[in-house]
């Protein structure tokens, strides 16, 4: 299989988490303007939906149709792209630290469930926060791996087809 085909196939299995994340996103700025600390992670939520379309831009103008492409549509790939890979691999090797660190998701899960000893709504045991957190992960490191696979061939197709790029 060529890489043509592996990142049009990785393209759209990214639409539906890049759609939850820009979903996300809309909330995330409404918080970030309370809470200046979210910035920066919303900024990085941002970061990955423009990587994305710009990406699926390039798919479907100058890998499918095999026309031309405005330049800055390159630049937005390149630069978010960036932002995509720090998010992806700081997600890994936090996910890795977790898996090789058990008594850290116990720690978390019995201050979880500590908190919330005394209401009454509680509806989730130790074990299914537990297992819920590994899924969690699971997913999200999942999505890592696709994202940092994505923006590899992204870049070697983007070498690749250098002059299908208008300068403005």
């Amino acid at each position: 299989m060529n890489l043509t085909k592996i990142y049009k196939w990785l393209t759209y299995i990214l639409a539906i988490p890049t759609a939850f994340i820009a979903f996300f996103s809309l909330f995330g700025i409404l918080i970030a303007i309370a809470n200046p600390q979210m910035l920066i992670p919303v900024f990085i939520m941002i970061c990955i939906v423009v990587y994305y379309i710009s990406s699926f831009i390039f798919l479907q103008k100058v890998l499918t149709k095999n026309l031309s492409c405005k330049k800055i549509i390159k630049d937005l790939i390149k630069i978010n792209a960036i932002a995509t890979l720090i998010f992806s691999a700081l997600n890994l090797i936090q996910i890795i630290s977790i898996y090789f660190n058990p008594d850290l998701v116990e720690t978390t899960v019995n201050a979880i469930t500590e908190q919330n000893q005394g209401n009454i709504n509680t509806i989730f045991t130790k074990q299914q926060i537990t297992t819920l957190f590994y899924t969690i992960s699971a997913i999200v490191s999942f999505f890592a791996v696709l994202l940092i696979t994505h923006i590899i061939i992204g870049f070697k197709l983007l070498k690749e087809h250098n002059d299908s790029f208008l300068t403005d």
